[in-house]
């Protein structure tokens, strides 16, 4: 692979990385907070896997950026 393919990788996975992490604020909100959502397990595993996916998108971006 290529600087520049690296630096498109690095880009999307950026990029990517936002719109996971709002996934993860936004089934947390909807786990914590008392209403018909509360303590769900369908928000529990979002969370679960959105966490999984914010570590390895930080990885692979550390992993190309050095």
């Amino acid at each position: 692979m290529d600087y520049d393919q690296q630096q498109e990788v690095i880009s999307i996975l950026s990029d990517v990385r936002q719109y996971v992490q709002q996934a993860y604020d936004k089934a947390e909100l909807k786990h914590d907070h008392y209403g018909p959502d509360y303590m769900a397990d369908a928000l529990y595993e979002i969370m679960k896997d959105a966490n999984i996916l914010l570590a390895r998108i930080d990885k692979a971006v550390n992993d190309f950026s050095n």
